[in-house]
């Protein structure tokens, strides 16, 4: 009798349904946005007539990569190497610091001339995560193009990275780094439960 007892309490708990993190909806997220980023970035540089507003759905498209990006990340559904590894970005950096001019917040650009030395960029590594947190916390999200000195593409800048260096992507750069996010495969994969610490370590390969 106790026992029955026991399991009608726990029934009155409810039913708690669970599946596994799985990547397949991140990554087809994250190829239609990058199709749109292309789309939209390549109707901006063009000047092409449309009956949107270009700029608008390209902010909504790149946003929506970098969430899928950090998904992916988060849910440990990337392998260690990639997560680990260092990617190439290039960046423009600041004119001044100390005479940095902040733009006004209902813009995705402004100053960019007066605040960041744009007559060439830097290449540099780092890793995958500083990127997309850089994406998500994007308060800088421009296009060039005509320049002389840089190729067409995105510049895009968080709200703590904006004082010191914008990114530069050209669309080809900007593919590249998605792709490996995309082509990214786990064949194997591990858990285990430390019984002292009660923490959980795992290892994607």
């Amino acid at each position: 009798m106790p026992e029955n007892n026991n399991i009608e309490k726990m029934l009155t708990y409810g039913k708690i349904s669970y599946s596994n993190w799985a990547d397949y909806t991140w990554k087809n997220e994250l190829l239609e946005q990058q199709q749109n980023v292309l789309l939209y970035l390549e109707e901006i540089i063009k000047d092409v007539s449309t009956e949107y507003n270009p700029y608008h759905l390209f902010e909504r498209s790149f946003s929506l990569c970098s969430f899928s990006m950090r998904r992916l990340i988060e849910c440990r559904l990337l392998t260690d190497n990639l997560i680990n590894s260092n990617l190439d970005v290039w960046k423009i950096p600041a004119a001044n610091s100390k005479s940095f001019r902040e733009k006004f917040r209902d813009t995705t650009g402004g100053n960019i001339f007066e605040n960041y030395n744009m007559s060439g960029r830097q290449k540099i590594q780092t890793r995958p995560n500083d990127i997309v947190s850089k994406f998500l916390h994007a308060s800088t999200l421009a296009v060039i193009s005509g320049s002389k000195h840089l190729p067409d593409g995105i510049l895009v800048a968080s709200d703590w990275q904006e004082k010191n260096s914008l990114f530069h992507f050209t669309s080809e750069e900007f593919e590249s780094l998605v792709s490996r996010f995309l082509d990214d495969r786990i064949k194997f994969s591990s858990e285990q439960l430390d019984p002292v610490s009660g923490k959980v370590t795992s290892k994607r390969e």
